[in-house]
């Protein structure tokens, strides 16, 4: 057990270091640990290891004595973006994703008992493009990232059933930056002029002629705690097939952190177009007398530049990780070859249907006048599918302890037209896999494994639901990832 410990104070340093990873079915890593990874991610209804308490908890029954499982995965996303202004690549990035796994199984009882850290899954981008209104290099980046502690049980009633509880405690990090558009009507503080009211909504719309505002958003320092839980079964009629059906609970993630606001490139922009408009004024002649009234205006409204047009806030999200239901089969057809299929449901639509964000108690007295009010509701609609996912794998025996692994997923692009955008670019869908293994003695095991997610590329509609610089755009990725596995069997 002092290996285990070992082990666990290093990958407690690992996982506080690790960036977050960009996923590959929606935001859900597609394989945890070597072997499952050599079989893009087929891992229902077989259980050769401990990451089954967090695939099929159920399948720990299937262990003998103790073992512990360790190692990570390094993915490599290929990211670009296209629309009107830019045609860039995307940073090119490694997310380091760590795994630490431990199971036990009773000899004189039928319970399995494990428990394990895991990389569940998440997104990340990271650009430079040009914006019509805010210029050249803007950041539009994101990093969202998932790892979960899970204590399980297993208990075998029948040769033929075991049954799996495994309990999540999740800890999940965000970031975020990118130009934020919304229409004037957010505006909703009223100013005044020549004794008369007006609206800020009316004055960029109307009088500006502003379809939509942007601001450059920034969410940094954000983090969550959540909880769920995974159910398993698996039932093998025959000591050569398996088959297994394992539900997992929606996780809810709360997060607190710290946003900014900067609205400087908007009012820049704005400020010769409010030029032409008070030059429109009976009493306004000429373009010194139209910037003397508009120093007026903002005197009569408390605006005052020298504060500038950027502010903090605390930051409140509201975020979850699907529910998920996986089917999944196995049938040993030789000594030699095993070969597997699994199934499973996402229920992206109940989670990924917007991004919220509040910001609350707004530091700038410029901003929070023409808001009218110190809180910002920023909301992104996201309006994911539900993901139906594939996967099927094969593994070969070639010579005695050494095996070879082939497999293919498929997990239809969940991430509609009209939302496409390069910040939450999780459209991959086909996905190839191939790796080996070798087991020394059955005491210590290694399993390696490459997998490739082809680069797809999304084309976003007109009439973009998030911002109209995203009309007609072609938001592209595509994936590399390494993974490695180390066990000790004891």
């Amino acid at each position: 057990m002092q290996l285990f410990f070992s082990i666990f104070t290093i990958m407690l340093v690992l996982i506080g270091a690790t960036g977050n990873a960009l996923a590959t079915n929606g935001m859900e890593t597609l394989a945890w640990g070597g072997r499952a990874a050599g079989m893009a991610g087929v891992d229902l209804a077989i259980a050769t290891d401990s990451t089954a308490i967090n695939t099929n908890p159920a399948g720990l029954m299937q262990l003998l004595g103790h073992r512990i499982d360790f190692g990570g995965s390094a993915l490599i996303p290929i990211l670009h973006f296209e629309n009107d202004l830019n045609d860039e690549d995307g940073s090119t990035q490694i997310f380091p994703m760590p795994l630490l796994s431990y199971a036990y199984r009773f000899q004189n009882i039928p319970i399995a008992v494990g428990a394990g850290l895991f990389a569940q899954g998440g997104m990340g981008a990271d650009f430079e493009l040009e914006h019509a209104t805010l210029g050249k290099n803007i950041e539009y980046s994101s990093q969202l990232g998932y790892i979960k502690f899970a204590p399980a049980i297993a208990w075998q009633p029948h040769k033929m059933l075991s049954l799996g509880l495994a309990a999540n405690l999740g800890y999940a990090t965000m970031a975020m930056k990118m130009p934020y558009s919304v229409p004037p009507s957010i505006m909703q503080g009223t100013s005044m002029r020549g004794g008369s009211e007006l609206g800020y909504g009316d004055l960029f719309s109307s009088m500006l002629g502003y379809e939509e505002l942007t601001a450059l958003t920034e969410l940094e320092d954000a983090s969550g705690l959540g909880y769920g839980a995974k159910f398993g079964l698996m039932f093998m009629p025959h000591e050569r097939i398996s088959f297994g059906l394992v539900y997992t609970m929606e996780s809810t993630l709360n997060f607190d952190g710290t946003a900014s606001m900067d609205m400087q490139g908007q009012f820049d922009d704005a400020m010769p177009r409010m030029s032409d408009a008070f030059q429109l004024m009976p009493s306004v002649s000429s373009p010194d007398e139209a910037q003397a009234a508009i120093q007026e205006f903002f005197q009569e409204n408390d605006i005052d530049p020298s504060r500038g047009y950027a502010a903090k806030y605390d930051a409140e999200i509201g975020f979850a990780w699907p529910q998920k239901v996986g089917m999944g089969v196995a049938v040993k057809a030789t000594d030699a070859l095993l070969i597997g299929l699994d199934v499973n449901w996402i229920n992206w639509s109940a989670t990924m249907d917007k991004f919220k964000m509040t910001m609350k108690n707004g530091d700038n007295r410029n901003i929070n006048n023409m808001i009218g009010s110190d809180k910002v509701v920023v909301e992104i609609p996201m309006d994911w599918d539900d993901q139906i996912t594939i996967s099927i794998g094969g593994q070969y025996e070639f010579i005695e302890d050494a095996f070879a692994r082939l497999g293919f997923n498929y997990g239809k692009n969940p991430v509609p037209d009209d939302t496409v955008f390069p910040v939450f670019p999780a459209v991959v869908e086909y996905h190839f896999a191939l790796g080996g293994g070798y087991n020394f003695q059955d005491f210590f095991e290694i399993n390696m494994a490459w997998e490739h997610a082809l680069a797809n590329t999304q084309k976003a509609v007109t009439d973009h639901a998030i911002a109209s610089e995203y009309d007609n755009s072609k938001s592209t990725l595509g994936e590399h990832t390494i993974h490695t596995m180390f066990s000790f069997m004891f």
